[in-house]
């Protein structure tokens, strides 16, 4: 009940406030906010039933429907605003179709809820012991703001429900291969290519509403969004100090191998922003090779911003702690709250202060190289320890006397 009143209450400020900026009537403004609040609610209670009979296909359909259904009314939105599309609807059109979906909404809210209440008692204690343990994960990675923990929770679960998959050969050898299996994990699981395609919009739709001066550093966040589940593999080596070791490699070989495949679509994400930065959707006569300048290091932005999220350390809760209202807290902690957003405000400051993008790309490279072989005091300590066992081997063989076996 808790959380059917929670998204109601968020559907209803969400529909009422885009009703607003809209320039939507009274009516309209309520219409249109219990429309938001009814069908969140009713969609909501829809997968509490797909929970209870643990058919999530059903779901997963629906998201994916309701998913391009966001990105069809985004892409509408920008193409009116740029003036490439006309559509006018009266204001009677525009409340009576407010007030049809919060009908569909209501009636979609009362059955499912009904449903929902009536077969909570039969969900499977499995399952629930299922959610309780991800809840308590959840609350321990939200007690360190550690919300690539969060993510890493989220796909763990994922991948045990679907239980399995098909075994693919790989191709290829040394780090080449560590790039193909990048590239077949992606290929397996296409959804993040969903979350890509839609922050490619938002270049054009600062463009489109004259907010260029704010675009590099939005798109960049949104880039950022978007790159992190293709950087999956960079993930785990960057965690898992065991599996780096296995390997033949560098950390900066094996970091850079993991970067290929998210580093290609980042400059395919390029190419395809470049018409909005020179304002394409408003009609404007900027250069193009200025646009492709300031598009590479907004590109370049978001990728080192996706690397450096995935990529930080874990929150060392050893060191001096600092206070603060909430208590005391490693200083550690509030900067996990701005990594990735550090990069992309670094990057593209210079094209936003009128310094010109080639400033944003040199710093985007040598931003890039520390996060290519970062300069870990743990690593150094363990190569020195290494170098030392190696060296004291050295001496102990040529110091070694052979004696000759005595004969009879």
């Amino acid at each position: 009940m808790l959380a059917l009143a929670a998204v109601f209450g968020l559907g209803a400020l969400t529909g009422g406030l885009v009703a607003a900026l809209t320039g939507s009537d009274a009516a309209g403004m309520v219409g249109w906010s219990l429309a938001g609040a009814t069908l969140s609610a009713g969609l909501t209670a829809f997968a509490a039933v797909a929970q209870r009979s643990e058919r999530t296909r059903l779901v997963s359909i629906v998201q994916a429907l309701l998913g391009l259904l966001a990105v069809a009314v985004l892409l509408v939105v920008v193409g009116t605003a740029s003036g490439w599309i006309n559509i006018t609807f009266a204001a009677s059109v525009n409340d009576i179709l407010a007030w049809v979906l919060a009908g569909i909404g209501l009636i979609l809210l009362i059955g499912s809820g009904t449903l929902a209440f009536r077969g909570l008692n039969g969900i499977r204690r499995a399952r629930l012991l299922s959610g309780g343990s991800l809840v308590s994960g959840m609350q321990g990675a939200m007690y360190a703001l550690d919300f690539g923990l969060i993510r890493d929770i989220l796909m763990d679960r994922a991948a045990r429900e679907k239980g399995f998959v098909k075994a693919e050969k790989g191709r290829g050898t040394g780090v080449v291969a560590l790039v193909w299996r990048d590239w077949q994990r992606i290929r397996r699981s296409p959804k993040p290519f969903i979350g890509l395609a839609v922050s490619l919009v938002t270049p054009y739709a600062f463009d489109s509403l004259g907010w260029g001066i704010l675009s590099p550093l939005i798109s960049g966040l949104g880039l950022v969004v978007a790159l992190v589940p293709f950087m999956t593999t960079l993930r785990v080596l960057s965690r898992t100090k065991g599996l780096v070791r296995l390997f033949p490699f560098t950390n900066a070989q094996l970091r850079s191998a993991a970067m290929v495949v998210p580093g290609v679509l980042a400059a395919l994400w390029t190419m395809a922003a470049t018409p909005a930065f020179a304002g394409i959707t408003t009609g404007g006569t900027n250069d193009w090779a200025n646009a492709a300048l300031v598009s590479t290091a907004v590109g370049f932005a978001g990728f080192l911003g996706a690397v450096r999220w995935v990529t930080a350390k874990q929150v060392d809760f050893g060191v001096p702690m600092m206070a603060t209202g909430a208590g005391a807290m490693p200083p550690s902690l509030m900067f996990n709250l701005f990594r990735g957003f550090d990069m992309v405000a670094l990057v593209t400051a210079p094209i936003m202060l009128g310094f010109g993008p080639m400033w944003g790309i040199a710093i985007g490279l040598v931003a890039f190289f520390f996060l290519r072989s970062p300069l870990n005091s743990d690593e150094l300590r363990e190569q020195q320890e290494q170098a030392k066992k190696e060296l004291a081997a050295t001496k102990a063989e040529k110091e070694r006397v052979r004696i000759a076996r005595p004969g009879r």
